[in-house]
C-alpha cells in the first residue's frame, strides 16, 4: 500500500515539530521576566522589578513607578490587588 494514511516519516516529522514547539514555549515562559526588561523602554517611568508566582494562577509583580514602590497581585479570572508600598526607614537591627 504505497497511499497508507499514516506513513512512519510524516509520523516522526510532526512528533518533532511539535517537540520542538514545546521546548521553544518553555523557554519563553521561564525567560518572559528577562525579555520582558528587555523590551521595555529604559526611560519608562514603570519598571517591573520582580514577579513572584504565589500559587498555580496567582502571582505578585512589584512595580517601580516614578521612584515609589507598587505590589499587585494578579491572575486569570481574579481581581487585580495593587498595594502602594511604603519605603521602611533604617532598620535598628
Amino acid at each position: 500500500m504505497d497511499n497508507a494514511i499514516f506513513d512512519p516519516s510524516s509520523i516522526v516529522i510532526v512528533v518533532v515539530f511539535l517537540a520542538v514547539l514545546l521546548i521553544a514555549r518553555q523557554i519563553i515562559v521561564s525567560k518572559a521576566g528577562d525579555l520582558r526588561q528587555r523590551i521595555l523602554p529604559a526611560d519608562s517611568s514603570i519598571k517591573l522589578r520582580e514577579t513572584q508566582r504565589i500559587d498555580r494562577t496567582t502571582q505578585l509583580s512589584l512595580f517601580q513607578l516614578d521612584g515609589q514602590s507598587v505590589a499587585i497581585v494578579h491572575g486569570p479570572g481574579k481581581a487585580a490587588t495593587m498595594v502602594l508600598l511604603q519605603p521602611s526607614g533604617p532598620s535598628d537591627e
